[in-house]
């Protein structure tokens, strides 16, 4: 049987067992193994702690009672707890990849060594000579269609001379507007740099039918919000109750840096569709990620229902806008009362769910 990158990068992290500090990045394309990652180091380390884990989803983040650090892939750590060994699975983005290599130049010493798996078609194969401004490369070993790749620093390289292009990962930025409002992004957010057409969609719903959402005083939650489009699109019709969650480090940074430019108020916080809440709201607006990789996650849409059930006031109402091929009803059915199609382009639904 062909091994996994998992299988791949845990093998060789055995193999090095007795190096000094080991750090996994637990990036988004090792997303399906994480947790079976998380248990097997835990019951590996030799102490406490002794290697660290470093992720941007908060579903990861709290899955153990194993410290697992939760931020934008911030690697400084690796200084501080002289890591000399990194893992991680390569990632979906290059400017992740990118600024992840530019990070264990800057912080890990010349014998330390960095591990990285992936397939060919993820770039992995090329991988060497695009971070040969920064690495050596020790080896690259072929595993079926899998490879695994080791990689130096180099004692003489200035990642903050000659960085890899990592599309300046941690600088938010313009990415585009909302009538005269601007939205803030940055790489490492899912659609980063682009307006989706679906949320363009839900929010055209939400002007045409303004004077009936905004009836009275509305609680707003934006659950999966990415960088807030669908949060200003709120805001703009005058609902002050705002509340928005995201399981994306990168995302809430972004949503912050969106409602501060605008200088609305909105209640953010990490989460797993708004797992940890037990507050209850009037409206509901979610363009959902149903999708892992490129296939639509049956088991994603159904969680993602359950929790707009579980906390949508019981006179409320979601407005959720999904891909057309994606029936609603398939998931919603005994969750709600009504589940109404209210809007399409042909490339997307909005639904109401009451």
């Amino acid at each position: 049987m062909a091994l996994t990158s998992f299988e791949l990068l845990y093998g060789e992290y055995r193999r090095q067992a007795d190096a000094a500090g080991q750090l996994w990045v637990l990036t988004d394309s090792l997303a399906d193994n994480c947790k079976q990652l998380i248990d097997q180091v835990s019951a590996a380390d030799a102490e406490p702690n002794t290697t660290v884990l470093i992720t941007n989803r908060w579903d990861i983040a709290n899955y153990s009672q194993k410290t697992i650090i939760f931020n934008d892939y911030d690697l400084s750590v690796a200084a501080e707890k002289k890591i000399s060994h990194v893992y991680f699975h390569i990632p979906k983005e290059k400017a992740v990849l990118n600024y992840l290599l530019n990070q264990c130049a800057a912080y890990l010493p010349s014998n330390s060594r960095v591990f990285i798996a992936g397939e060919k078609n993820q770039g992995i194969k090329g991988l060497a000579k695009a971070a040969k401004p920064l690495f050596d490369t020790i080896a690259t070993q072929k595993h079926g269609d899998l490879y695994l790749c080791e990689l130096a620093p180099k004692p003489d390289a200035n990642p903050s001379q000659t960085p890899l292009n990592d599309q300046d990962y941690q600088q938010l930025r313009v990415i585009g507007e909302l009538d005269g409002n601007a939205l803030y992004s940055k790489p490492g957010v899912y659609g980063w740099n682009k307006i989706d057409a679906g949320s363009a969609l839900l929010v055209e719903y939400l002007k045409q039918n303004q004077s009936a959402i905004n009836a009275g005083p509305l609680s707003v939650l934006d659950i999966g919000c990415g960088y807030g489009f669908l949060t200003l699109a709120a805001h703009q019709l005058g609902l002050s109750a705002l509340f928005a969650t995201d399981n994306n480090a990168g995302a809430l940074l972004a949503l912050q840096a969106t409602a501060h430019h605008n200088q609305f108020d909105v209640t953010a916080w990490p989460d797993d569709t708004a797992a940890s809440c037990h507050q209850k709201f009037d409206l509901i607006l979610c363009n959902p990620p149903f999708h892992q990789g490129f296939e639509h996650s049956k088991d994603l849409s159904s969680k993602f229902c359950q929790a707009i059930a579980r906390l949508k006031a019981s006179d409320g109402q979601a407005l959720v806008v999904v891909n057309q091929f994606i029936k609603l009803e398939a998931f919603t059915a005994g969750l709600f009362k009504q589940t109404t199609p209210v809007a399409g382009n042909g490339s997307y639904t909005i639904y109401c769910l009451r």
